[in-house]
């Protein structure tokens, strides 16, 4: 027999404790699988298998509006993205699957007749417990090019992270060749989409395999025969890849600063100047670009000294890289009473503190839906849609250009946020809630 409660006894106190900073709810998510996707669909001759429900396939329009504008910008053909779902449904997953998926896997041969396809797993094909493994291993007799599966772990951060277990995934296994002897070439991974490092790098009279965006699929196939892979992107799928090379092939994975702004784009050359022996040819290029892009900058210094900027960007390579171009830019970064406000910020009820206490000039971020709850504050907002656009001299020239232009008239806003009724309390908006980051000095 259960003993009574007493009504009198007080309740036993939660023995958990709660930090300031925990995320107790969500506004704004994404999933993490597009990341990936993306980025496979932008190279040449490769097509993409989401083995997902429709929703899954609800990022195909925004993959295929960059492919076609990536397309060109370089004046390339321009044609949409080879991107096919097998599009399950509620039947499907539980009386099967497979069937959908060798359809899926026929009718992208036949549409688009590809070298390789990339079969990616989602949340729906993965709860059923089928392997899409082995029906890959089923229709080895009828199909002659590579079928490779990027699964639901490859998505988890840890695992992104690094190339452990990368052989398990088999992302790369029936992609790569196998290098009998190092060739005199280096991979340079930059998923950014831009071309400005391609071009610095291509000055300089050394052999590179780009491993990027709208490069052919010969850049997958011989990566593994390269000296070396310096990585310029900080993104989760390239520190896999270079990670994946090193530990599978023995491909020296060297790390380089990620060229966003003067300063990072000099010590990015100078590295890869040393490790390949070019160091006078190198320096060359750093001192031809300073002295053409040294006047504009100047000009944007003097229009934009003194102003206060909040950086809400996320990951800490961005973060880094984004105050260190606007110190350069003479710009002074808002700090509260612990330090640097926390750039970790992609929701709204975190945002709204943090700007009303510190009253920015200009406030800098990556997600948009932070840019409606700026506005309602009356805060000039610069969203960095594409950060890669900011990448070299001249992206560091941009990104000047873009502060300038948005700072230069904030009567619009100013006069939207007198008539505009936050749902926050003056207890939430007064409460002390910056975080301490790391040092950017």
């Amino acid at each position: 027999m259960a003993a009574e409660k007493n009504p009198t006894e007080e309740p036993k106190s939660d023995k958990r404790k709660t930090n300031k900073d925990d995320l107790f709810f969500m506004q704004c998510a994404e999933c993490a699988a597009p990341f990936i996707l993306r980025i496979l669909s932008t190279i040449k001759d490769v097509a993409v298998i989401v083995h997902s429900p429709a929703g899954c396939a609800a990022s195909f329009a925004d993959f295929n509006r960059r492919y076609r504008i990536g397309l060109k910008k370089r004046g390339l053909p321009v044609q949409n993205a080879r991107l096919i779902s097998t599009n399950l449904n509620e039947t499907d997953v539980i009386c099967g699957i497979d069937g959908k998926l060798e359809e899926a896997i026929d009718e992208t041969l036949k549409r688009f007749n590809p070298r390789a396809i990339f079969i990616a797993a989602s949340c729906g094909s993965g709860v059923t417990g089928y392997e899409i493994q082995q029906v890959i291993e089923q229709l080895k007799g009828r199909h002659t090019i590579p079928l490779a599966t990027v699964v639901c772990e490859v998505y988890g951060p840890k695992k992104w992270g690094s190339g452990f277990q990368a052989r398990k995934h088999g992302l790369f296994t029936k992609i790569v060749k196998p290098a009998h002897r190092k060739s005199e070439f280096y991979n340079v991974i930059d998923f950014s989409g831009d071309e400005t490092t391609k071009k610095l790098l291509s000055e300089t009279g050394v052999k590179w395999n780009f491993i990027s965006c709208y490069e052919d699929y010969e850049c997958l196939e011989s990566m593994a025969q390269a000296k070396a892979t310096f990585r310029i992107t900080s993104d989760r799928f390239s520190i896999y890849l270079a990670n994946y090379l090193e530990q599978e092939f023995g491909v020296s994975n060297i790390e380089v600063t990620m060229p966003c702004g003067c300063q990072a784009t000099d010590l990015c050359l100078r590295k890869i100047g040393k490790a390949v022996g070019r160091e006078e040819v190198f320096e060359k290029i750093i001192s031809r670009q300073r002295e053409l892009y040294e006047p504009e900058l100047a000009k944007l210094r003097r229009e934009l000294k003194g102003l206060r900027a909040l950086p809400l960007v996320m990951g800490d390579l961005n973060e880094n890289s984004v105050i260190s171009m606007l110190k350069e830019l003479g710009l002074q970064v808002c700090a509260g009473k612990e330090g640097y406000a926390s750039t970790q910020i992609s929701q709204g009820y975190q945002l709204i503190q943090p700007v009303h206490m510190l009253k920015p000039d200009v406030i800098i971020v990556q997600h948009y839906s932070v840019t409606s709850w700026a506005a309602k504050l009356g805060q000039p907002t610069f969203w960095m849609e594409e950060d890669h656009l900011f990448f070299g001299y001249r992206g560091m020239v941009r990104f000047g250009q873009k502060l300038a232009d948005v700072v230069a008239n904030p009567h619009f806003l100013r006069r939207l946020a007198q008539h505009v009724e936050l749902p926050y309390t003056d207890w939430w908006m007064n409460r002390e809630m910056l975080q301490e980051v790391k040092n950017h000095e």
